[in-house]
């Protein structure tokens, strides 16, 4: 081990893995950057030079077929994963005696992952997948100020004042990434 290792082995962790990223996406971007982009161009109905299949090949058409099939498998998918108000459930503890608890939290939950738009981000990530082959979502935890209105009494009358109140709200956002922004790790 080297002097550094001693002194902070953090930088030495993040020495190692910095040093092991090039390599990976080198990796990454010889063995599959071409047919990524290949599968992109197709899915939007790009022509390319590089798609041609025989050198007397004239047509620049692209046959929507792909796109359609992509997209819906895709709407299938989505309609499996979320066509119910609720897209999930949450089952109360057989020995639990408050049955209501289970059904508060369930509630809680789905507002929180529709105010971050997680079903938007899963469906996106479903749309890299069918694309790609690879669907990969990164989970970003995240401190945010949420402004209320409050009504407080104005003191000495009948009367009340509007202000906003801040307050600070955990919130955790799904963010979909495509292959290109994700390193392989190779061990």
């Amino acid at each position: 081990m080297d002097e550094l290792s001693y002194k902070d082995p953090q930088a030495s962790l993040v020495s190692w893995v910095m040093s092991k990223v090039e390599e990976w996406e080198t990796h990454r971007n010889t063995n599959y950057l071409e047919n990524w982009d290949e599968y992109y161009r197709i899915w939007r109905g790009i022509w390319s030079y590089e798609d041609k299949t025989r050198e007397s090949e004239n047509s620049k058409l692209i046959s929507p077929a792909t796109q359609q099939a992509i997209e819906s498998t895709v709407a299938e998918l989505e309609e499996a994963i979320f066509g119910q108000d609720m897209w999930f459930d949450l089952r109360d503890d057989v020995l639990d005696q408050n049955s209501i608890d289970a059904t508060v939290v369930k509630v809680l939950l789905q507002e929180d992952l529709n105010r971050c738009k997680v079903k938007d981000a899963v469906v996106e990530c479903l749309l890299n997948a069918a694309i790609y082959g690879t669907g990969i979502a990164k989970i970003n935890v995240i401190d945010e100020i949420e402004r209320v209105p409050v009504e407080t009494a104005v003191p000495n009358t009948l009367t009340t004042d509007v202000s906003v109140q801040e307050n600070v709200i955990t919130s955790v956002k799904v963010d979909s990434l495509t292959p290109k922004e994700f390193v392989i790790i190779l061990v």
